[in-house]
């Protein structure tokens, strides 16, 4: 299902990397003034919130010594605005997939690659939230790689023809195509939750929606932060994605790949030294 394509004429702007590219996409349909974030920007604001999410959940709570607190209920007040600046990352995250997705030069290399650092990922993740390894819940990227699939399969059905009024090249006719990508959404969905990944069958909705609408994106932030309501505190994360610019920005191709599974390490070893779990 996932294949080589030709070299795309626009750039790879992936949270992780998916490729190399030239330096702009077209301009999606957002008054130029707001557009004041490349995608560097953007994938260091989603690191930066995340890594405070992260310390929240796996460090701040689980040590009473760090956080000056003993009384949980005192305690719980710094935790949870910690958490929810965190909220702000999975929608850049789920964004850049999609920008990755369409730009990148090789869509089975770059599943490959999630593929492999999502389990490169998993013992520290699981290290860090639970102290100890047991493959329950995992980590995000699995659902990245959830939703990759997920698209990459729509676009071999080719449900998004259907937005251009090209109903014949679409499989096979509109009735066909509503219902096989119905069909195909919501199986993913189902094993995003059964797997349990974070963010699970919600995460690969939102992958969806950015890109069945990467063309309208403004219609796009809408329907994602409303499937997100949940979460109402990564509108933050929504909004910030108006001001993308289409620009690349600097680049460092491997960098956040490694960064999810070192600073997860880093949570747990920290813990572990202040600790002892």
């Amino acid at each position: 299902m996932l294949q080589m394509n030709p070299a795309p004429q626009t750039p790879d702007h992936t949270i992780f990397p998916a490729g190399n590219a030239p330096e702009t996409i077209p301009a999606p349909v957002i008054p130029q003034r707001f557009k004041t974030l490349d995608g560097h920007a953007l994938k260091m604001i989603a690191v930066v919130t995340m890594l405070i999410d992260h310390i929240g959940a796996a460090l701040y709570y689980s040590l009473p010594e760090l956080s000056g607190f003993a009384d949980p209920s005192v305690r719980d007040q710094p935790y949870d605005v910690l958490r929810a600046v965190g909220r702000t990352a999975f929608p850049i995250f789920a964004f850049f997939l999609v920008e990755g997705f369409i730009l990148t030069r090789s869509r089975f290399r770059y599943a490959v690659r999630l593929l492999i650092f999502a389990f490169l990922s998993e013992i520290p993740f699981q290290l860090a939230f639970d102290a100890e390894f047991h493959f329950g819940f995992k980590n995000v990227i699995f659902t990245l790689l959830f939703g990759l699939i997920t698209i990459d399969c729509l676009e071999h059905i080719g449900v998004k023809r259907l937005f251009g009024g090209d109903a014949e090249a679409a499989f096979p006719g509109v009735f066909g195509t509503v219902i096989f990508s119905s069909f195909t959404v919501s199986l993913m969905m189902l094993l995003a939750w059964a797997f349990d990944s974070d963010y699970d069958y919600r995460g690969v909705l939102l992958i969806v929606i950015f890109y069945l609408f990467r063309d309208m994106r403004l219609l796009a932030l809408v329907l994602g932060y409303l499937s997100f309501l949940w979460e109402p505190w990564s509108v933050v994360g929504f909004m910030l994605l108006m001001t993308y610019n289409g620009e690349r920005g600097k680049q460092h191709k491997y960098f956040f790949y490694v960064f999810y599974p070192a600073h997860l390490m880093l949570i747990w070893l920290l813990r572990y030294r202040l600790a002892g779990f």
